[in-house]
């Protein structure tokens, strides 16, 4: 086998390189198209693009957002599993939920009954 088997053009440079300058992608068992170097420019321009931060902000909050039921969930069905300053803040959290909760019911009337 010849030396220019293990060697790819980068897609952005040019330059033929070894295959091990390139990032594999597992998921498609495939090499990227740009080499690590043309990529970590790529990356730290977009890191230094005024936007940039702002974007990651809101992404993960979207993201802990719709992942806050499940992890909330996990935790209740796997109380052993939890470090113990987190289970110290799980437990004051249910108290004072559980707290709001009572204060709610005794604050709101029946449904068939007026306040006196």
């Amino acid at each position: 086998m010849s030396e220019t088997a293990f060697l790819k053009a980068c897609k952005k440079c040019g330059i033929p390189q070894l295959l091990e300058r390139f990032p594999f992608l597992k998921a498609e068992q495939k090499y990227r198209g740009t080499c690590k170097a043309c990529r970590a420019a790529e990356l730290r321009a977009l890191r230094r693009h005024p936007d940039h931060a702002e974007r990651m902000r809101e992404a993960e909050r979207v993201r802990s957002q719709r992942r806050r039921p499940a992890i909330l969930q996990w935790q209740r069905e796997h109380p052993d599993n939890m470090r113990p300053g987190r289970q110290r803040r799980a437990a004051a959290r249910a108290a004072r939920q559980a707290a709001a909760h009572a204060a709610q019911l005794l604050t709101t009337p029946p449904d068939n009954q007026p306040l006196s």
